[in-house]
């Protein structure tokens, strides 16, 4: 809507790669949870979640600080409409 095409699909993809390390998280997650059902299978270790849950902050939140920015950028150049001029609005009608 701001017209900054190519910016907006910068943040898109760092957001699209942020989340694709938060379910890879989230499926690592799932896969020691649903492990604790099988006898058979013993968890030695929780594995560390922080391997995909810091790069997630790390993209997604920078694709939302300078989504952040962006959209301040486009408030302060946005242009605040002039009044128009005096003799161009028609008088009120009265009864």
């Amino acid at each position: 809507m701001g017209g900054r095409v190519l910016v907006g699909l910068c943040q898109l993809f760092l957001a699209i790669i942020g989340f694709v390390f938060f379910i890879m998280a989230f499926l690592q997650v799932m896969r020691v949870y649903y492990s604790l059902g099988d006898e058979d299978t013993i968890v030695s270790a929780p594995p560390s979640y922080g391997r995909y849950l810091l790069p997630f902050v790390l993209f997604f939140g920078a694709a939302w600080l300078w989504s952040l920015l962006t959209s301040i950028s486009l408030i302060r150049n946005a242009k605040v409409p002039e009044p128009p001029p005096p003799g161009s609005i028609p008088p009120r009608i009265t009864k």
